[in-house]
């Protein structure tokens, strides 16, 4: 099948592998947050990591090799293999390691990271090895001043993040002081870019302002920033094109299957295919309301949330009650998650069932959202057809019922 992202297919499955990487990613804040060459450490082939095992003498003499190899990637401006060499020679000496041997299957997490940061004991050595080691960032660094425009201020963030290693090794050091000023210079300069030509630009589906921008370019003479416009206009069209395809993802096909496997995802749960299913209707909802006026639909997410929020709120006593009332025997279930379950399903039933104005009103939300709250806060005590005896009695003086309704409303007061 074609993973690419071009297929919708493709598409939702790398949104459902980021939703389940959010969680994962909870864990290793701290890997996160370290810079990309010594993220990449963790991931080196085994030629490598057989060069970490070598006398000291061996060792720096081939990540020597590999920056030499990264230099003339360098000179031919192949950027992307240069640093991944310059990458390779810093990982022979500075380098993370996962000991959880099931890492690959579970996930990085921050308290089974290993950081191994060699120091010669011998002075000439370390003086030889400082040096590999800041060439090597002021060479990771300075291919940021001559990546294309497109790249953006990111490369220059992760560059600075580079050279700050450098410099903190050696602070004295000129160059790495003239280039980590000019680098920030530039970094500076391309926000501001970023901010004036794509800021919010096609959140709100404006492709005629882009392509009226791109053509001001043009007349400046700045052709390379209408360029790099026009391509922005051609990735959103393409994104907003791809998501109004449909998968079938409550019959998927076994090629299906099995991709979204080597993803980590069980596409033949139910549950999985009900995600996928939702995620796919609200990018499709958010591509359309994008193009033109629609009547507004909670997610299913927040309905959940709702429900969740309410669930809470409530005792087990009402939840028995309200169960009861759907004539659904609570005793047997014995489980109390299952108790919850049930009681969540039960809830999104009712709240499917409500209808929402098709222009949005703040006021209005807050107002039947404290009415919906307490009409089912009242149908999950009982109190609902009790208030109703209540009411009528009133009207006709009858008072015989006005104690049992108090009783079934102190329910309110338990938690």
């Amino acid at each position: 099948m074609d993973m690419s992202a071009e297929n919708p297919f493709a598409d939702l499955m790398t949104k459902a592998v980021k939703l389940k990487g959010a969680q994962q990613a909870q864990l290793r804040t701290q890997f996160d947050s370290w810079p990309q060459y010594f993220q990449h450490s963790l991931f080196m082939q085994e030629s490598v990591v057989t060069v970490r095992t070598k006398p000291f003498p061996e060792r720096i003499a081939d990540a020597e090799e590999m920056k030499h190899t990264g230099n003339a990637h360098f000179n031919g401006e192949a950027l992307e293999e240069a640093v991944a060499e310059y990458e390779k020679a810093l990982a022979v000496f500075k380098y993370l390691e996962n000991k959880d041997p099931g890492w690959k299957k579970k996930g990085i997490e921050d308290s089974d990271m290993l950081i191994t940061d060699f120091q010669c004991n011998n002075p000439e050595d370390q003086k030889r090895l400082t040096r590999l080691k800041i060439s090597c960032y002021l060479n990771i660094a300075a291919q940021a001043l001559i990546t294309p425009p497109s790249s953006g201020a990111l490369e220059f963030d992760r560059a600075i993040s580079d050279l700050q290693k450098a410099y903190a090794i050696d602070r004295e050091n000129r160059e790495v002081r003239k280039l980590l000023r000019e680098l920030m210079e530039q970094r500076s300069k391309q926000r501001a870019l970023d901010k004036e030509t794509f800021s919010g630009m096609f959140d709100r589906g404006q492709v005629e302002e882009a392509e009226s921008l791109a053509r001001g370019f043009e007349a400046k003479g700045k052709t390379e920033y209408a360029a790099e416009i026009r391509q922005k206009i051609a990735q959103a069209q393409e994104v907003r094109n791809r998501r109004l395809k449909c998968v079938d993802f409550f019959n998927p096909t076994p090629e299906m299957i099995a991709n979204a496997k080597e993803s980590g995802i069980d596409l033949t749960d139910r549950n999985v295919q009900q995600m996928l299913h939702d995620l796919q209707e609200e990018e499709r909802r958010k591509t359309s309301s994008s193009e033109k006026p629609s009547e507004h639909k909670e997610s299913p997410s927040s309905a959940v949330e709702s429900v969740d929020s309410l669930l809470k709120s409530m005792s087990s006593t009402e939840i028995a009650q309200m169960l009861s009332r759907e004539g659904i025997d609570y005793h047997k279930i014995t489980d109390r998650e299952q108790f919850l379950e049930t009681a969540k399903q039960v809830l999104l039933s009712k709240l499917d069932d409500k209808k929402e104005p098709t222009k949005p009103s703040y006021t209005r939300t807050i107002v039947l959202l404290a009415i919906a709250w307490t009409l089912v806060r009242l149908y999950t005590s009982g109190g609902l057809s009790v208030l109703g005896r209540v009411t009528m009695n009133a009207i006709t003086g009858n008072t015989e019922s006005v104690d049992q309704g108090m009783k079934v409303m102190d329910i309110f007061d338990e938690n």
